[in-house]
């Protein structure tokens, strides 16, 4: 069986995610998903960036 995965933004209360994920929902938040990819673009090169694909 499929999962669903909800994605949120920052105006869902941080409380209502936590709930969520307790409950064993996958809940992903765009700030997270971008505050990953910061880091990665922070870590890598813009040549060892070249031709990859990252999945956070």
């Amino acid at each position: 069986m499929a999962r669903i995965r909800f994605y949120t933004d920052e105006q869902v209360a941080r409380a209502v995610v936590t709930g969520l994920r307790r409950r064993g929902v996958d809940v992903l938040v765009v700030g997270e998903i971008i505050r990953g990819l910061m880091v990665i673009h922070e870590v890598l090169e813009a040549d060892e960036m070249a031709g990859r694909v990252e999945y956070l």
